[in-house]
């Protein structure tokens, strides 16, 4: 969560900044160890393509 946050602050829409957070948990852990029981519970509900923090 801490790395989806981050992607938020960063200006990114919600849907990417999960799908970001998801695929770097499995780059950090590998396959074999980020399966999906820790990373599949998080899902995007509502409407994911703005940012939190548009741009003035």
């Amino acid at each position: 969560m801490k790395q989806f946050y981050s992607y938020l602050v960063q200006g990114m829409d919600k849907g990417s900044a999960l799908r970001l957070a998801k695929l770097a948990l499995i780059d950090l852990y590998g396959r074999n160890k980020a399966v999906p029981f820790f990373w599949a519970g998080f899902v995007m509900i509502g409407e994911s393509s703005t940012p939190i923090f548009p741009e003035p």
